[in-house]
């Protein structure tokens, strides 16, 4: 019966203490601020503006960042993404942060209304796509 009582207080001391699936996922980040991102290409109604995907999984992360929803989660207009990745299909680590009035881009209403984040800085993890972009690829 001791025994017993010892094994249920180290569980339940395991229980409260773990980590959560939150907190391990964050964790996997550089900063709060870091995205995995997919470039769609660009956008219908917002001139050069191209359009990115965040992972399904990073939802909940984008909205509190950006203290808001997006109802065409997960595409999104990058303002600030550098030309040399304006590629469809690149898969790109990005740091996003809150875009200033200067920094909303004139939209007509003619395609879907999809929220905007800009970009602080980019870096691709799409080595292939790179090197074909290059003329590298064999």
């Amino acid at each position: 019966m001791r025994s017993l009582f010892k094994i249920a207080v180290f569980t339940l001391t395991l229980f409260i203490f773990s980590c959560s699936d939150e907190q391990v996922e964050e964790q996997m980040y550089a900063s709060p601020d870091s995205f995995q991102v997919e470039v769609v290409g660009k956008g219908l109604d917002c001139g050069d503006t191209f359009l990115i995907r965040f992972a399904d999984k990073d939802e909940n992360r984008v909205n509190a960042y950006l203290g808001r929803t997006n109802a065409y989660y997960p595409v999104f207009y990058a303002v600030g993404l550098p030309d040399e990745f304006k590629d469809e299909g690149l898969i790109l680590n990005v740091s996003i942060g809150q875009c200033g009035t200067d920094d909303i881009p004139v939209c007509t209403a003619m395609g879907p209304g999809y929220a905007i984040v800009c970009i602080q800085s980019a870096e691709s993890l799409s080595l292939t796509a790179q090197l074909m972009k290059d003329g590298k690829q064999r």
